[in-house]
């Protein structure tokens, strides 16, 4: 995923997650129902080929991700949350 900002937690002075939920909360119902589907749509996904990959013990290798990419993973989660906020506000304009 892109990195969209050297310094995640300087954009909008605050914190992209709690950023990201203000946002769910006082937009439109209608378009945040449909980030939250895509991705969800993704996620299950990514959890079939997985499982198709790897076997039933895919979620072990996801927490050895999890645990040896963490700081990554931290990126690229506070990437998501500026990326769909940013999506949720221009359909909301």
């Amino acid at each position: 995923m892109m990195h969209l900002f050297n310094d995640v937690d300087d954009f909008l002075h605050g914190n992209p997650e709690e950023k990201f939920f203000q946002t769910m909360f006082h937009a439109n119902r209608d378009i945040v129902s449909m980030e939250l589907e895509k991705i969800f749509k993704k996620f299950v996904a990514m959890e079939t080929l997985l499982e198709e990959k790897i076997g039933s013990n895919y979620e072990y290798a996801i927490k050895e991700i999890l645990n040896e990419r963490s700081e990554e993973i931290d990126s690229q989660l506070k990437n998501l949350y500026i990326e769909k906020m940013g999506a949720i506000l221009s359909q909301s304009e």
